[in-house]
């Protein structure tokens, strides 16, 4: 059975993308593959429709990562479009080690400042519930703008009676995606308090990941395959993530399934990701989801 999913991008994007030609500007591709446990990057530059195994560096119970190509095709070098800044943390978790804080606005003419930020699970416990109750934004002297109450995009965990995406397995690392309407410009610096509280979860039975991909000019197709448990309702939450070359964040975006209920053992929804705006290119393209028990 072959399921739809479409994933509405609401914000534009921006990326330095890796040298490919003359000015910096990615081929036009179009690619197609399977999803394997590696790191290396595929550096085929084909024009023409090219078929193969993908690499990835990440795989959950939800999510996986995409590297072959670059997306969207003919995206063009601009690191002006995002930075990392300092910032200071109240109330951290021991466990929870957090990385380098990326803004972004994914245009030049966005009014939009998009955060990046990673934090990996240091400790021996799945994590669940990661929150940061807010970040202000400021200019080293005033508060520019405040980002309130934001959980963390990582695996699924299982809560007992629910299931909630927002969990940091030992060892992996997942992400605060978030936004704030500001000043991309004028923003040096951030404040952020963490909930220091964490709710313990367990791995679920079921998995529902990424497995294939295809990759065309303006647009991206994960495949998702059941391959663990029982049916499963993928709900109308998800979370991609754009990467350079090298790993480092890029932009993010929504995704939203059009019709995920029972979804059984062997079951492949597609989710579709569609270039709005999109300035540049990225070679590494992560998508996560939500599932629950279906009722």
């Amino acid at each position: 059975m072959m399921r739809w999913a479409v994933v509405a991008i609401a914000v534009a994007w921006g990326c330095k993308a890796p040298a490919t030609g003359s000015a910096g500007k990615a081929t036009d591709k179009t690619d197609s593959g399977t999803l394997t446990d590696t790191d290396s990057v595929d550096t085929d530059t084909d024009t023409d429709t090219d078929s193969g195994p993908d690499t990835i560096g990440d795989i959950g119970n939800n999510h996986s990562c995409m590297r072959q190509g670059y997306f969207p095709a003919g995206g063009l070098d601009n690191p002006t479009l995002r930075k990392q800044i300092p910032y200071t943390v109240e109330a951290q978790n021991p466990n929870l080690q957090l990385g380098a804080m990326t803004l972004s606005k994914g245009s030049q003419n966005s009014q939009s400042v998009n955060t990046i930020l990673p934090v990996t699970n240091v400790g021996n416990d799945i994590e669940c519930l990661v929150q940061i109750t807010d970040i202000a934004f400021s200019d080293g002297e005033a508060v520019l703008a405040v980002e309130e109450l934001t959980y963390v995009v990582g695996s699924v965990g299982d809560m007992g009676s629910w299931y909630t995406e927002t969990c940091v397995f030992p060892g992996e690392t997942a992400h605060f995606l978030d936004g704030v309407v500001a000043d991309f410009d004028a923003i040096t610096e951030a404040h952020l308090i963490i909930e220091p509280t964490v709710t313990d979860g367990l791995a679920p039975a079921a998995s529902v990941v990424p497995t294939s991909y295809s990759v065309f000019e303006d647009r991206a197709t994960f495949y998702a395959e059941h391959t663990a448990g029982d049916p499963m309702s993928i709900t109308t939450t998800g979370k991609f993530l754009l990467r350079d070359a090298d790993g480092n964040p890029v932009h993010w975006g929504f995704a939203s399934v059009s019709d995920g209920s029972n979804v059984t053992l062997g079951d492949t929804v597609e989710f579709h990701i569609i270039a709005l705006e999109l300035e540049e290119a990225g070679s590494e393209l992560c998508l996560w989801m939500h599932f629950e028990p279906d009722a």
